[in-house]
Formats: C-alpha cells, structure tokens, sequence
C-alpha cells in the first residue's frame, strides 16, 4: 500500500543553456507523467469526487460513474445503453366504428 507519493527529483538549472541538463529535465518530466498514468494504489482520509459522469458507456475498466447517487465501476463486459429516442412509421392502417 502507498503511504507518500514521491515526486520526481528536478536536475538543478546550470548558469547558461546546457543540452544534456535540459535533455535530463524532460526526461525527468516525462518519468513523472508516466507515473501519474499508472494504475497504482490510493490511500485517503477524505475524498470529493465532483462532475462524474452519469453513465458508463464511454467509460474505461475500473472507471467510476454517479448511478443515481451509486457510485458505480466499469468492468470488463459490463453494457451501457445510454439513451435513445426515435420514431418510424410503416405502411398506414385505417379503424373503422361500426
């Protein structure tokens, strides 16, 4: 389990422009991006999670959505349907009252 998240250790700045210093601090930055996309573990005391999505369909595996105020998770095979609406009409029929 993750107690701390560790940020990355940034390369101190040379006096003048430096390609090998600047070539590190991007790879630096980019390790730290990587990172941050990971799947890893959460820990929290308190969490806020506001403007979730209300449906699942365009969602990925392990993603959450607000269900009617259930917090729900996307699985694999999991199906959403959304919403849809249409109208069609076919042929004509004719009632007659006798």
């Amino acid at each position: 389990m993750v107690d701390k998240q560790l940020s990355p250790i940034l390369p101190l700045p040379p006096a003048v422009y430096d390609r090998v210093y600047m070539e590190s601090l991007v790879r630096t930055i980019e390790l730290h991006f990587q990172q941050g996309a990971e799947p890893g573990d959460l820990r929290a005391a308190k969490m806020a999670a506001t403007q979730l999505p209300t449906t699942g369909g365009d969602l990925r595996d392990g993603d959450i959505f607000d269900d009617g105020g259930t917090l729900r998770i996307v699985r694999t095979g999991d199906a959403f349907s959304g919403t849809s609406v249409g109208t069609t009409a076919v042929g004509s029929v004719t009632v007659s009252i006798s």
